[in-house]
């Protein structure tokens, strides 16, 4: 990112809107379990983001509030919640109280 796109505050709203015109969402080559997971974690994400928190995480990650509303509500944050659930990650509020199965252990 060059510095004059780091300056004029449109360069995450750019970059997004370019990931979102290049990447194609192959659906079939995800397990429905891996789709389910990453549907829950989207959910989860848009719901903090509802309540009140949108713009002031626009704000600490340097993106006005209606880019960050475009990056919740396009591909990429489809994206991003399918790379988590297929890392075998789960998004959860801060304050959940988490219980790992024994089988995860190993």
């Amino acid at each position: 990112m060059t510095e004059a796109a780091r300056t004029n505050g449109d360069s995450l709203d750019s970059e997004a809107i370019d990931f979102a015109r290049i990447y194609v969402f192959d659906t079939e080559t995800v397990s429905p379990q891996t789709q389910e997971i990453a549907r829950k974690n989207q959910s989860v994400i848009l719901r903090n983001c509802r309540e009140g928190t949108a713009g002031a995480t626009a704000r600490a990650v340097g993106m006005s509030d209606s880019s960050f509303s475009r990056w919740l509500n396009t591909g990429p944050m489809a994206v991003a919640a399918l790379i988590l659930a297929q890392l075998g990650l789960k998004v959860v509020p801060a304050d959940a109280v988490v219980f790992i199965q024994p089988e995860e252990f190993n």
